[in-house]
């Protein structure tokens, strides 16, 4: 915890305390937290309920550099106790409950704990192994880890399809079912996940292409397109109707 002051010569400032959350306290998302604490004056006495502000804060910080962090205002009250629900947003981050008591000569005081998350590890693998998954903001190759905190939203992507020399994978399943995309709350407990592929040799047709030549919009999917191996380029006709590629 960490404290701030306003010195008036000739009166003293108030002395806040946070009694809950305790130092150590860790929450997971949509976990509702109870707050609660108070002050005293040495002129005072103590200080009343309608004198401390409680203002709360999730820091987000960088995964690579934690000193280099942003700040969400989460909400703020009036009074000796109160509750919040704990948000759900992208590991690593933290809450930062700050209390702040005013004497009657307008002198205040803040007082600032930060509670930490229980987070978890999500374990990412494909079949085969060295394939490209999606995990919220980044995406990586297979096998890697995520933090997460219990309870939060996280979005996965087994991307499909993908090529890998001169072969091509396309997704058939994910070890808990689902969509190749799809939302994940991280569990109580470390969990793995495999995204599971099928393989197909790119086969290019070779020939004298013919048919409709040109493309919608002037782009490069021309004909040639329809027959290059690749499941990634296509044929896009320049007219609505009529348009075909042979070889």
């Amino acid at each position: 915890s960490v404290a701030s002051l306003q010195v008036l010569p000739g009166a003293t400032a108030p002395v806040p305390v946070i009694t809950t959350p305790i130092v150590g306290f860790t929450w997971q998302t949509g976990q509702t937290i109870s707050l609660s604490g108070s002050a005293t004056d040495a002129e005072d006495g103590t200080i009343p309920a309608s004198s401390l502000k409680w203002d709360i804060t999730l820091v987000h910080a960088n995964e690579i550099d934690p000193t280099n962090y942003h700040l969400h205002d989460i909400t703020g009250f009036t009074g000796a106790s109160g509750s919040f629900i704990a948000p759900d947003h992208e590991y690593p981050n933290w809450l930062q409950i700050s209390l702040t008591a005013t004497d009657s000569n307008g002198l205040k005081t803040t007082v600032t704990r930060r509670i930490d998350p229980k987070t978890i590890t999500l374990s990412f693998n494909s079949n085969p192994p060295g394939l490209q998954v999606a995990v919220n903001s980044g995406s990586y190759t297979t096998p890697f880890s995520r933090t997460a905190v219990v309870g939060s939203t996280n979005s996965i992507s087994a991307t499909t399809p993908q090529n890998v020399g001169s072969n091509t994978y396309i997704f058939n399943s994910w070890s808990q079912g689902g969509a190749a995309s799809q939302t994940l709350i991280a569990p109580a407990t470390s969990s793995s996940y495999t995204a599971v592929f099928d393989v197909s040799t790119n086969v290019k047709l070779t020939g004298t292409v013919i048919g409709t030549t040109g493309s919608f919009g002037n782009t490069t999917s021309t004909r040639d397109k329809a027959f290059d191996g690749s499941l990634s380029t296509y044929f896009d006709a320049p007219v609505a109707d009529g348009g075909w590629a042979g070889l």
